[in-house]
């Protein structure tokens, strides 16, 4: 029984080793003849090399190779302060010619002081779309604070500035909304009109219309009734002298806040899907727009409720990294206050 075994096992591995041979063989002339690169050859990166000292250098040069050569790789000077001095933007400019486009460029110059600090700049009067354009400045200031912020802003919608000077989120101003409540839209699920999926995807209904709720007028009272899907409707006006935008460094965006009132106290009850409402366009002070807010239980139970909107923004002047990339800094808040009947306006 032991030989029979040994002997069934011999001719198992050499059949074996006969048809693999066999059949790469042929797969290889294959791919050959047919003047196409083999399928399923290993790369070079993969094939395995025997290193016989890990700990040996010149051996793992030898046989593993040498990374490739380095790139070009240009410096950058230290400021005084101790801070890099990035200026990638203006190296390219330099070397394509866009800023030698401004040498002999007509300029405007101004003056700009804050607290002890002056600052002094010259900068092209008119500029090409796009251009990276030179400005040149100076800052003197009588106290010894530092670091110092300098931000110069494009306004792309010179008529929206209206001749005055705004402040933008990069160095914020006063930054303050107005919120106004306009009214509610009332959604009722109609049965029969989504589509339905079963587990194993054999009894599927097929959907007859969207959306399968139908909807209400815009209804202006502050008793709302307790239906399936409520949407809200507000305005907002920036009422403080900064430009609010949602893209860029300075991003702005609202965060509603549902509250219920239990008992005495208000307790926290939901948020939108988003979290964040966000901007579709820049708001400049005294403009106006309008926004819709459902949450995402999308109907409220009978009760007292109230909706606190936080106004953030996002920027690197003081932020921390979670502040910059995530959560931002509140600048600020306002509250509404409604009911939830479930009779209401029947």
């Amino acid at each position: 029984m032991k030989r029979n075994r040994k002997a069934g096992l011999i001719l198992f591995l050499i059949s074996t080793i006969l048809m693999s041979s066999c059949s790469s063989g042929s797969r290889a002339d294959q791919y050959v003849k047919g003047g196409r690169s083999q399928v399923g050859s290993i790369p070079d990166f993969l094939k395995p090399v025997r290193l016989k000292n890990f700990n040996d250098p010149k051996e793992v040069v030898q046989k593993l190779g040498q990374t490739p050569n380095p790139s070009d790789v240009e410096g950058y000077a230290i400021h005084p302060d101790g801070g890099l001095i990035y200026d990638i933007l203006s190296r390219e400019a330099k070397k394509t010619g866009v800023l030698g486009k401004y040498d002999d460029a007509e300029v405007s110059t101004g003056t700009v002081s804050v607290g002890g600090t002056t600052l002094q700049f010259s900068l092209p009067k008119s500029a090409a779309a796009y251009d990276l354009i030179p400005i040149r400045y100076t800052v003197t200031s009588s106290d010894s604070i530092l670091p110092v912020h300098i931000s110069a802003t494009a306004f792309e919608e010179e008529s929206r500035r209206k001749g005055r000077d705004l402040y933008d989120l990069n160095i914020p101003g006063v930054v303050d909304v107005d919120i106004e409540y306009l009214g509610y839209v009332d959604g009722k699920l109609q049965t029969g009109l989504r589509p339905v999926l079963s587990p194993k995807l054999d009894n599927d209904i097929q959907g007859k219309s969207y959306p399968g709720y139908t909807t209400t007028d815009l209804i202006r009272s502050g008793t709302l009734r307790s239906s399936d899907i409520t949407w809200l409707k507000f305005k907002y006006t920036n009422t403080g002298n900064t430009i609010l935008d949602a893209d860029g460094n300075g991003t702005f965006s609202f965060i509603p806040h549902l509250y219920k009132k239990e008992g005495s106290k208000w307790a926290d009850s939901d948020i939108t899907v988003n979290m964040h409402e966000r901007l579709f366009d820049y708001l400049y002070p005294g403009e106006s727009d309008e926004m819709w807010i459902t949450f995402r239980k999308r109907n409220f139970a009978p009760g007292e409720y109230k909706i606190i909107f936080e106004g953030r923004i996002r920027n690197e002047q003081k932020d921390s990294d979670y502040a910059a990339v995530w959560k931002g800094r509140t600048l600020m808040t306002s509250s509404f206050e409604f009911t939830v009947k479930a009779d209401a306006g029947v």
